[in-house]
């Protein structure tokens, strides 16, 4: 009977173990093929820190089919987003390694280094930090993002 249950045990601990699996970002080599193709935003989660502290919280899901992201396999890509009064079109260059995704926008060479959490052939997600000054207070704010794309 103890090594019934020993057994049980075991085989629930494997269980426990598969399911905590990282298993939704692929490789270097497959995250470079699946990124590639037209990307439509879904929703974007961006939080606002101040000394650690959550001050402000905003979630917009209500994208169109003007606001997407869409990569080539050449490192280069296009952002489109629905602002007013018309979409606004931005061209960049990304680099991929694994987790990593880096975008340089081409008109003011800045870069955002993003972490994919999730890509799939339908699925794609990410998270970037940046850094605001309020000029005004002198505060350091951190602003912690997510993205959700669906192809």
């Amino acid at each position: 009977m103890r090594s019934i249950h020993a057994l049980g045990t075991i085989l629930f601990l494997l269980i426990c173990l598969h399911g905590c699996k990282k298993g939704s970002t692929p490789s270097s080599q497959d995250s470079k093929k699946l990124i590639v193709g037209k990307w439509f935003t879904s929703s974007h989660l961006s939080r606002l820190y101040y000394n650690g502290v959550a001050v402000d919280s905003i979630l917009k899901n209500n994208f169109t089919t003007s606001d997407f992201s869409q990569y080539f396999s050449d490192g280069t890509g296009i952002q489109s987003a629905n602002d007013q009064p018309a979409p606004s079109l931005s061209l960049f260059n990304y680099t991929i390694n694994g987790s990593n995704l880096n975008q340089f926008n081409s008109s003011d060479n800045s870069s955002l280094a993003e972490v994919i959490t999730k890509l799939t052939s339908s699925d794609l997600s990410f998270n970037y930090t940046v850094i605001i000054a309020d000029p005004g207070s002198g505060k350091i704010y951190t602003e912690k993002n997510y993205i959700d794309f669906k192809r």
